[in-house]
């Protein structure tokens, strides 16, 4: 239990900067709450009494792979991180599909998003382009993925799949169709939302928040209320001089990127699926030439289409990933979900359709996933980037 709390942490205690943020935005992980070995005991227990995880949670083992420790101050990081051969080398290729994340997260000493960010950006040489500073972005990565609960306090919305999402986000934006339709701006913005997408998830979804009157929904007047809740908690990390990534930019820029990573977020909502699934048909199908999509000449709103497109593609990939990879994703999201059913059990609410773990057909329910919601988004992607691809072949 002792080395689960530490390496969850990066075997680091966060810093009160982070600590402050965290509790601002509600989230309060299990190692910090518990005052004693006995109180984490006992929610762990808690955690599993309803068989969504296992009866007992297996060692983590040794995962020293920071080379180089974060230096922390009252501030967070002082110093870009340097990570171990095994990861720097694991990170040397992003370009493939399907990144396992899992092993990522073993490599970079439970700190996948910091870890993915920083070869991103070394890889695409964005921050030198924007003249960002460096050491103010790993602290911001630093501070957003402890705003990410981890496995298995909240089972698939955590830092791994923030992680997962990111890399689909970035090799996404690598089709050859896409080649100079964004600016490096726009690129940078379309990573961190990708990244921030879901920080600070407690692992239900808006309708059980506002079914239960949760003072998340009260705040955000049950509309979007997980959407809201991770673009707010995002630039209230932000806000302070330190984590501020954004600061070197003009106030002109600044405001752009606030606008772009909102929108990227809040259309990561299923319930704008449908409408947003039209919108990017009919977009794609505008741009079709006689033999290929023509992206020379996009509005702003397009390009902010097409960027919401990509991160919200990203977010749905699962059953486009590798079987084993695919087969991961899916068990941990309806362990999540189970969990919820659980919940909504004992508040006697009705348990939504897919979180009764008594009833629900769980190759039934990734079959109607795939369908209805997978397939129709993935279909229209693969038009825009010229068909053939993994993706697609992948889901058949």
């Amino acid at each position: 239990v002792k080395e689960i709390r530490r390496e969850s942490t990066g075997g680091q205690r966060m810093n009160s900067s982070t600590s402050k943020w965290q509790d601002s935005i509600g989230l309060v992980p299990v190692w910090e709450s518990a005052e004693n070995d006995q109180d984490l005991e006992s929610s762990r227990v808690a955690l599993t009494k309803n068989r969504a995880l296992p009866a007992r949670v297996p060692r983590l083992g040794r995962l020293q792979r920071i080379r180089s420790a974060p230096t922390l101050s009252p501030h967070g990081l002082t110093s870009v991180p340097t990570f171990s051969p095994e990861c720097a080398k694991f990170l040397a290729d992003l370009s493939p599909w399907g990144l396992n994340v899992f092993q990522l997260d073993k490599f970079a000493g439970s700190r996948p998003l910091l870890a993915l960010s920083g070869a991103i950006f070394q890889q695409t040489n964005l921050l030198s382009r924007l003249k960002l500073n460096p050491v103010i972005v790993a602290r911001f990565f630093s501070a957003l993925e402890d705003g990410y609960a981890r496995y298995p306090q909240i089972l698939y919305h955590n830092n791994l799949h923030a992680a997962d999402v990111m890399h689909s986000t970035h090799v996404l934006l690598q089709a050859p169709v896409l080649r100079g339709a964004f600016s490096d701006l726009e690129v940078f913005c379309a990573v961190v939302a990708a990244a921030a997408h879901d920080v600070g998830h407690p692992g239900v979804t808006n309708q059980f928040l506002i079914a239960t009157q949760s003072p998340l929904a009260t705040l955000y007047n049950d509309q979007a209320v997980l959407e809201n809740h991770h673009a707010a908690s995002t630039f209230k990390l932000m806000q302070q001089q330190d984590y501020n990534i954004l600061s070197a930019l003009t106030a002109a820029d600044q405001s752009t990127c606030r606008g772009m990573i909102i929108e990227m977020i809040m259309n990561t909502d299923m319930a704008r699926h449908f409408q947003f699934l039209n919108n990017f048909r009919a977009l794609v199908e505008s741009k079709r030439g006689e033999h290929a999509i023509d992206l020379s000449q996009l509005r702003d709103e397009d390009r902010m289409l097409l960027l919401c497109a990509i991160v919200h593609c990203a977010d749905l990939a699962g059953s486009t990933k590798p079987w084993p990879l695919c087969r991961e994703w899916c068990k941990r999201l309806l362990l999540e979900f189970f969990s919820q059913g659980d919940r909504e059990a004992e508040v006697g609410l009705e348990v939504g359709p897919l979180h009764n773990r008594k009833t629900t057909s769980i190759p039934k329910s990734q079959v109607n996933f795939i369908n209805f919601i997978a397939l129709p988004l993935w279909e229209v992607w693969d038009l825009l980037v010229g068909g053939g691809r993994q993706q697609l072949k992948t889901i058949h």
